[in-house]
């Protein structure tokens, strides 16, 4: 069984199309026309679709982020719809979004919410392992 998804170097991770829809409970063509929406990529290796993982990320992240358009995918349907008339999320990635300074500043944003939710993490494994020695003790 071929792998769901491909690590290139340490900083590439490529994930099959299939387990995009799968993740986000879709079939394919849907996915592949989110993807299209979002101005992500496919990368077409034999048989198989692939998108970056960082890219799909990064699109996922400009569309909700704070101030941020949203987004409605592909053939999705709005619950309450009464209560949601006012937002009116985008059905495609603005390409003004894609500029180089606004795209560096969103890394930067990307770095620094990652980089927190890891200390946070440290922090937590810390205080655990530092109960457990106050058990011990």
């Amino acid at each position: 069984m071929a792998s769901n998804k491909i690590n290139v170097g340490g900083s590439v991770t490529m994930w099959k199309v299939s387990r995009v829809a799968h993740v986000f409970g879709m079939k394919m063509p849907g996915c592949i026309a989110m993807l299209r929406h979002l101005k992500v990529p496919t990368i077409h290796v034999g048989q198989d679709a692939f998108v970056l993982v960082t890219a799909l990320e990064e699109a996922l992240y400009t569309m909700g982020e704070l101030g941020g358009p949203g987004f409605m995918a592909p053939a999705s349907k709005r619950k309450h719809q009464a209560q949601s008339v006012k937002i009116n999320p985008a059905k495609e990635l603005d390409p003004k979004l894609l500029d180089p300074a606004v795209r560096s500043r969103r890394h930067a944003a990307m770095n620094r919410a990652a980089k927190s939710r890891m200390s946070s993490m440290q922090q937590q494994v810390k205080n655990f392992l530092q109960n457990k020695t106050d058990e011990q003790t």
